[in-house]
């Protein structure tokens, strides 16, 4: 089969059941993704997974019952050892079922448990002996996991899981109820795991401990105040490359000016709905590039994705000194930032012609003037979002298209 062509290989497929199973050896297919509907699924559909060895799983819809655990549980059998992601975002998976999956999985590399609130709403996720060993056993090898949007999440249950996985690398905890505030009149509220909220004091702690490996940190839509992510940046040891904070509106344009003083390493950095950014935000930095070597702009050489949707105080300026002193970015997202016009987004296409991907969307001063540009300039555009710039004309997106050979994706709903 592997001699094969693709067509070829999906008309041998049709021949009968052997050669559709031949078809699906995974020397064959790569990254395959196993999406499962639990309640839907039969005990015989899932003793076939063993055949297909996909390294990656979503588990949806799943609920209390039996039949869900017994899929579940036949499912991790069959592909547990070949497994590196693991996906139960939304379940209504019981604690229960969650120790019947881990043991299975001892290669895994990714692990998403956001939205599983019913998973910690009694804060005794591994607080049993045995479970914490069989958990630290098997999830010795996760670099990423994601604990995204969880109402429930306390610093006792955050502590007995990244302590499970010693070596996680990039972190979600993105839309979490995160407390920053502590008691004055207690002295060790700042020392002591709380076990009913998850608190920044924690996540500080943690940091603290794990900085050196952590690459990405995502603390997007937790409500993180200015003087907290001081602190975050401030930690001793710690090397983010990505950072996403987005719709935390508190965050001002010292916080961001504190923050790439001490992260001079970001690759990446997630500014999108922070309201109170203003042109300041990189005006500052680069006012100050002179005097404070910290601040040099050859230090982020390396930013390839900057999103700054909803920043409305962003303004032609402030882009055109984004472009001249980043030139590496390769996304650039400016949605909703009313103040940019065509001179300002031709300026940041001239210099930023590695771009492959661009959203401009909701700008009603982008003409097709700015069109005209990014056909000029970005070359190597694969992904484009002009929705609701109704200054432009359908005409000028379709003269567009003739000269960007690599676009694969253009969102142009004008009207």
């Amino acid at each position: 089969m592997r001699f094969l062509s693709v067509g070829d290989r999906k008309a041998s497929a049709l021949v009968n059941r052997q050669w559709y199973e031949a078809s699906l050896d995974p020397a064959l297919q790569t990254n395959t993704v196993f999406h499962l509907l639990t309640p839907f699924t039969s005990g015989s559909t899932v003793q076939k997974f063993g055949l297909r060895k996909s390294p990656n799983l979503i588990l949806n819809d799943m609920d209390g019952s039996s039949r869900s655990k017994e899929v579940v549980k036949k499912a991790c059998q069959h592909l547990g050892q070949h497994l590196q992601s693991l996906s139960l975002k939304g379940s209504d998976i019981t604690e229960g079922t969650f120790m019947v999956i881990i043991p299975h999985c001892c290669n895994l590399r990714k692990l998403d448990l956001s939205l599983c609130n019913s998973l910690f709403l009694s804060g005794n996720l591994l607080r049993k002996p045995n479970d914490f060993q069989a958990a630290e056993k098997s999830l010795v090898n996760v670099r990423e996991l994601n604990l995204g949007s969880l109402r429930h999440l306390s610093d006792c249950v955050f502590n007995r899981l990244v302590t499970a996985m010693p070596n996680v690398e990039k972190l979600s905890l993105s839309g979490c109820t995160i407390s920053y505030e502590f008691s004055p009149y207690d002295k060790e509220s700042k020392t002591r795991a709380s076990t009913s909220v998850l608190t920044f004091v924690n996540i500080k702690a943690f940091l603290e401990k794990q900085g050196k490996k952590l690459t990405s940190l995502n603390l997007s839509k937790t409500g993180l105040p200015g003087s907290s992510l001081r602190e975050l940046a401030a930690v001793p040891g710690i090397t983010i490359r990505e950072l996403n904070i987005a719709g935390n509106r508190d965050v001002d344009d010292d916080d961001i000016l504190a923050l790439v003083k001490q992260q001079n390493g970001l690759t990446s950095l997630d500014v999108a709905m922070c309201g109170e950014l203003t042109s300041q935000t990189v005006l500052h930095i680069q006012t100050y590039v002179p005097q404070m070597p910290y601040l040099n702009f050859s230090k982020f050489r390396e930013l390839v994705c900057l999103r700054l949707n909803m920043c409305t105080g962003v303004t032609d300026q402030s882009l055109v000194a984004i472009a001249t002193n980043v030139p590496s970015l390769e996304e650039l997202s400016i949605s909703q930032c009313h103040q940019v016009t065509d001179d300002g987004v031709t300026k940041v296409v001239k210099r930023l012609q590695r771009l492959t991907f661009l959203d401009i969307s909701c700008n009603d001063k982008l003409t097709n003037c700015t069109l005209a540009s990014i056909s000029q300039y970005c070359h190597c555009l694969q992904k484009l979002d002009v929705s609701l710039c109704s200054q432009m004309s359908h005409d000028a997106l379709d003269k567009l298209q003739c000269h960007l050979p690599h676009l694969v994706s253009l969102q142009s709903r004008l009207v």
